[in-house]
């Protein structure tokens, strides 16, 4: 075999012979009582009997640790988890389950995932539920960076770069706050919004009121291939002809075109707030008619018109007065 093994403890020795697979000499004490050459097989089937004579497992000769300790390895990786969350160290050599879980490719921290979405965090003991900072800075000038980007592409439907709902109880519920500190000369806008594409409205900014979409509280239009502020839309009450007519809390202006019979201007209905301003607009037939005012009407540095002119447009400024619950008329203005 051209290498000498020695076995101590049963006091064999296996020395070299090239004409054979084994040379072996058996001792006991100093003196060799036996020598063979055998075969590999042959010599496995004499160690076996040795072995059982001895009372020594065959398998403690050729058997494996089952254990990394077996081994001698004393800080090797433990710990468990479960299946669908990401692991984490708990200390240098001990993994376990993190608080972010991920199944079919939606991701849920501190929440089970959402099929619904690709991401979602649940948050109950901080301020805020996702944070993003971002410290790049180019050299080159003027290039466009951010925290957050949202990309929204579909073909069909509505793309929501942030769709944000608020729920609750508390004294503020605020879909969107922006705020931007800064020093210098530079710009800090808290929010910046532009609206591109080819569709015929393009809002900016679109607000709706309490009710979701009864009025535009303020958009932005288009006028130059640019989102621009714009104007809010008025809501309008026109009315061509009636014997009463009704201001709700809804209208910013109500207008009547041709009164053909004598009018009475009533109380205004809705929920007002103060300061909230409503204007109204009259113009008769051709025909002079007479006007009375509600019990909720009170001019202020004026005097109540009784009757229209004669195909001449009247104008009414009114403003809400909370405290005394009054709809103050501040203006009359009557076309010349």
């Amino acid at each position: 075999m051209g290498k000498k093994i020695t076995q101590y403890t049963n006091n064999v020795s296996v020395n070299p012979d090239l004409n054979s697979l084994l040379d072996l000499s058996e001792k006991t004490g100093t003196t060799t009582f036996e020598s063979r050459k055998w075969t590999l097989t042959a010599f496995k089937t004499w160690v076996n009997s040795w072995v059982v004579a001895g009372s020594v497992a065959w398998s403690s000769i050729t058997g494996k640790p089952t254990t990394l300790s077996g081994y001698g390895i004393t800080d090797a990786v433990d710990g468990s988890g479960t299946t669908d969350y990401v692991p984490k160290w708990s200390d240098s050599n001990t993994l376990t389950d993190s608080s972010i879980r991920e199944t079919s490719g939606n991701v849920g921290v501190n929440v089970a995932p959402d099929s619904a979405v690709r991401f979602k965090i649940k948050e109950t003991s901080k301020a805020a539920t996702l944070r993003s900072e971002n410290t790049w800075s180019s050299a080159t000038g003027n290039t466009t960076t951010g925290s957050f980007q949202n990309d929204a592409i579909t073909t069909s439907g509505n793309s929501y770069g942030v769709n944000t709902l608020v729920t609750g109880s508390s004294i503020e519920n605020i879909g969107v706050q922006g705020r931007a500190q800064g020093s210098g000369s530079s710009n800090s806008i808290g929010g910046e919004f532009s609206a591109e594409g080819t569709t015929a409205n393009k809002y900016a900014v679109r607000l709706l009121d309490g009710t979701q979409g009864v009025g535009k509280v303020l958009k932005c239009v288009d006028t130059d291939g640019k989102a621009n502020w714009g104007y809010i839309t008025p809501t309008v009450q026109t009315v061509t002809s009636s014997a009463t007519v009704t201001p709700t809390s809804t209208n910013d202006l109500v207008t009547i075109t041709a009164q053909a019979a004598a009018l009475t201007l009533a109380n205004p209905t809705g929920t007002f707030v103060e300061g909230q301003s409503l204007m109204i607009r009259i113009k008769d037939n051709g025909t002079a008619r007479a006007i009375t005012f509600g019990a909720d009407y009170r001019a202020i540095g004026i005097t109540l018109p009784t009757t229209t002119v004669i195909s001449k447009t009247m104008y009414l400024g009114i403003i809400y007065n909370s405290t005394d619950a009054k709809w103050d008329i501040l203006g009359l203005n009557q076309e010349a």
